[in-house]
């Protein structure tokens, strides 16, 4: 009976709770529904609203549609050589949509090379320019090089150009055509192989004669260190000067001869070329000195030539000569700076007579030479400079050891 009476109770409490259940349905609930957004729209996709009843929970969606891009505009902008460039193209302001597609940049186009900050060369300085390459569409420079331009060659008029220079010629053209220089500037090469405090004297080989050519170069006491250094024995140099007629002597010689020390390039300054020569001192002849011809070309273009004087083109260049005997002996004593200096008579074995002509020599004392020193000797050899007196050729020897007796 029990186990009756509980079973009707359960099914009383099911029938009931149907009945609260069926009480509000789709018939007889007053629904109360509340929206939410359960799932945001975008430009390129649906939301979702979901509405739901607060009686019954009952509930229900719909599609909010997308929402289409809220598009901004943008202008084209053309490439440039350096930059992309682009068509005109829109974006979305709630987004990263975009239809902006790259140009790419077109580069550089290279235009002919110019010239700037040109400066002009000149006889003594070469010319210089910068060598420009630009761009022709957007003028940017690309390329930029500096160039040399070669100096100009010097032009002479009367044997000098506007620069100062005097032109260049051999000491074989100034002394066979020593007239057509006088009282002119000249510049020639030589060796120096003597130099005495205030004279110096050069030389220079001649391949058509095949002797030494010489000059004297008087300079006196106002030349400077530096044009002293210059004309130290065995330094090849540019001699520049005057030639003028030493008429006492009756030699022709350079003078005003200069070093300028604040402008070594001043182009009327004796130059060194290089150090590391020594004189000739080539051996020859009493004959050849004192009674010898040399025949020379005089002009180059027409090929003209002349018999000079052997003594007149070597003079002032070294020579040596061998067995001389000496028959007299003259010591200068007349007051002067040279007293002392001697004039020594010799005769080779052919019986050619030349004077031997010394500075003042002096011995391990310090003490003059005499004539005693010279009389009655046998020069087995000396060396010394080509020189003339009193319409004489002779030879000039400025040291004892440059006299050797048999």
């Amino acid at each position: 009976m029990k186990k009756i009476l509980l079973i009707f109770a359960l099914i009383l409490t099911l029938c009931a709770a149907c009945f609260a259940f069926t009480a509000c349905g789709d018939e007889e609930c007053a629904h109360s529904y509340s929206s939410e957004v359960t799932k945001e729209a975008t430009c390129v996709s649906d939301g979702v609203m979901t509405y739901t009843c607060s009686l019954c929970s009952d509930s229900y969606t719909e599609v909010i549609k997308a929402l289409d891009h809220d598009e901004v505009s943008h202008e084209a902008k053309a490439p440039t050589c350096t930059e992309i460039g682009w068509d005109a193209y829109v974006t979305c302001s709630r987004h990263d949509y975009s239809t902006f597609a790259p140009i790419e940049e077109k580069g550089h186009t290279a235009k002919a090379a110019v010239e700037e900050k040109r400066v002009n060369a000149t006889c003594t300085k070469e010319g210089k320019y910068d060598e420009v390459i630009y761009c022709s569409v957007c003028n940017t420079e690309l390329a930029r090089e500096a160039k040399t331009i070669d100096k100009l060659p010097h032009v002479y008029v009367n044997r000098a150009c506007e620069c100062g220079l005097i032109e260049l010629i051999t000491l074989k053209e100034l002394k066979v055509n020593i007239e057509k220089y006088v009282d002119t500037y000249v510049a020639f090469e030589g060796v120096v192989v003597k130099n005495t405090g205030d004279t110096a004297y050069v030389e220079e080989y001649d391949e058509e004669t095949g002797e030494y050519f010489g000059m004297q170069i008087y300079y006196g006491y106002s030349l400077s260190m530096g044009g002293m250094e210059v004309l130290s024995i065995g330094n090849r140099i540019v001699v520049v000067g005057t030639v003028l007629y030493f008429e006492a002597g009756g030699i022709y010689q350079i003078c005003n001869i200069r070093y300028d020390p604040y402008d070594p390039q001043d182009p009327k300054n004796i130059k060194l070329i290089e150090a590391g020569h020594s004189a000739s001192y080539d051996e020859a002849t009493v004959s050849e000195i004192t009674t010898g011809k040399l025949n020379a070309t005089v002009n180059e273009v027409t090929g003209e030539r002349r018999d000079f004087d052997f003594g007149y083109l070597t003079l002032h260049s070294s020579k040596k000569l061998t067995n001389l005997t000496v028959e007299s002996v003259y010591t200068t004593s007349n007051g002067g700076m040279n007293d002392g200096a001697h004039f020594i008579s010799c005769r080779d074995i052919a019986g050619n007579r030349i004077i031997i002509r010394t500075a003042v020599l002096y011995d391990e004392n310090y003490n003059p030479l005499p004539k005693s020193y010279f009389e009655g000797k046998v020069i087995l050899e000396t060396c010394g400079i080509i020189d003339a007196y009193d319409g004489e050729y002779q030879l000039k020897v400025f040291h004892q050891d440059n006299i050797i007796f048999k």
